[in-house]
């Protein structure tokens, strides 16, 4: 989960960024480390004296390619009658 919403509508988003920022702080003095999977958190935690690791998401496309796919496929689609 991320540390804080960047674009706080209700109260309880505020709310959620005390919650995160505190358990963080909590996993810091049980000897944890935070794993960020973006920039802002990893900048948020760096900055509360955290030893954040940035793990971003998603995959590395030099490393991992695609296969070759046929132009033709089968799609099975189960749902309810209509």
């Amino acid at each position: 989960m991320p540390l804080t919403i960047d674009h706080k509508v209700r109260p309880s988003h505020y709310v959620y960024d005390v919650a995160m920022i505190t358990q963080a702080m909590i996993a810091k003095a049980r000897g944890f480390r935070i794993h960020a999977s973006n920039m802002t958190d990893y900048n948020i935690a760096k900055s509360l004296g955290l030893r954040p690791i940035y793990l971003p998401l998603g995959t590395d496309t030099t490393i991992f390619k695609c296969r070759d796919k046929p132009d033709i496929f089968t799609v099975i689609y189960a749902s309810w009658p209509a």
